[in-house]
């Protein structure tokens, strides 16, 4: 968690608000990340919550115009000028009720199946967002305006798994999805590499199935990696 929000110090010319969600760690997240500066926003009971209602926690501590959601082990590439660009969109584009970009793995540890696969998945989320217009986006980098987000009440907390995908279903019935391809964020394979990608996407691909053609709701959590 330090490494993540080490990043924003380079926000110092940006009015911005960093918000840790933590859903019940049992290591030092909590006071690392007070100690860094951010605000963060516990879960209320020793009973866990899903991730959306985690991020629905994170959403209502807010003070923004602009929600960003990121995981904890994402790095935004070039934050800076990605921000600033981001913002400046939105702030041009009223009608745009949310955004997404490009996931790689850090470039240390990337692989070229990473790229394959990638490359497939970041192709499909912007034919689905800027084609299709039936909204996608993973839930590593969810860029969405706060009030479309209060409108159609965030994201659903009864889902396991999928509620990234499923929100942006629901926003882009409601405004523009866009879609910054020259930008991106680079993110941690730890679970690719303890489960493999042959499990990882059996598993992507069965919690979407369910969800968006059985209309099933998902109970099954991703484990921790």
């Amino acid at each position: 968690i330090q490494e993540t929000l080490k990043q924003f110090e380079q926000l110092r010319r940006i009015d911005h608000e960093v918000i840790v969600s933590d859903n019940g760690s049992t290591d030092d997240t909590v006071a690392l990340a007070r100690a860094a500066g951010a605000k963060v926003v516990v879960r209320p009971s020793d009973t866990r919550t899903s991730i959306g209602e985690c991020r629905n926690r994170g959403a209502r501590a807010a003070v923004g115009g602009l929600l960003w959601f990121i995981d904890a082990d994402v790095r935004i590439v070039d934050i800076e000028a990605t921000v600033q660009e981001v913002q400046a969109y939105f702030t041009d584009h009223p009608h745009v009720a949310a955004a997404t970009m490009r996931i790689t793995i850090y470039p240390e540890e990337v692989k070229v199946m990473d790229k394959l696969v990638y490359g497939v998945f970041n192709s499909m989320v912007y034919l689905m967002n800027r084609l299709l217009k039936t909204g996608a986006s993973p839930g590593d980098c969810m860029i969405v305006r706060r009030t479309e987000f209060e409108r159609i009440k965030g994201f659903k907390p009864e889902l396991r798994t999928a509620e990234d995908f499923e929100l942006y279903a629901r926003l882009a019935k409601v405004g523009e999805i866009a879609y910054f391809w020259h930008r991106k964020i680079a993110m941690s394979p730890r679970r690719i590499r303890r489960d493999g990608w042959p499990k990882v996407l059996g598993q992507w691909f069965r919690n979407w199935f369910n969800q968006a053609i059985l209309g099933k709701v998902t109970v099954a959590d991703w484990e921790a990696r």
